[in-house]
């Protein structure tokens, strides 16, 4: 028996939450922190799946990631995607400070596959 698209949907976990908190502090500035969590990789585990996956095929996995290429139907059910590219990433967490005067904090870097040097948040 198929369980209804309700129960699906109830089924499902999400691949990204994000919450935005914004408070106020002492000195009676606004302070807002983001928080986002993504899904919850596991190598060696299955990829993430809705009641619109028709079929996965993963092109690469390591300890740090997976690709997959997803046959999707759309949400009208009347067409098909047969390229949908698709990455799970282990959690992470970045952090961005602000300074007073709207100044943050980043670090210089050299990035694989980008030229040069690059600013990041620390994390």
């Amino acid at each position: 028996q198929n369980p209804s698209y309700q129960q699906q949907q109830q089924q499902q976990q999400p691949v990204a939450t994000a919450a935005v908190e914004t408070t106020t502090t002492t000195d009676n500035k606004d302070k807002t922190s983001f928080n986002f969590k993504t899904g919850d990789f596991t190598p060696g585990q299955s990829t993430w799946k809705s009641h619109r996956t028709l079929s996965v095929k993963t092109l690469a996995e390591t300890e740090m990631a997976r690709c997959d290429v997803h046959t999707v139907k759309s949400e009208d059910g009347q067409s098909v995607f047969d390229d949908w590219m698709f990455l799970e990433e282990r959690n992470a967490i970045n952090v961005l400070i602000q300074f007073p005067g709207g100044k943050f904090l980043v670090i210089k870097q050299e990035k694989y596959a980008i030229h040069g040097q690059t600013l990041s948040p620390v994390g």
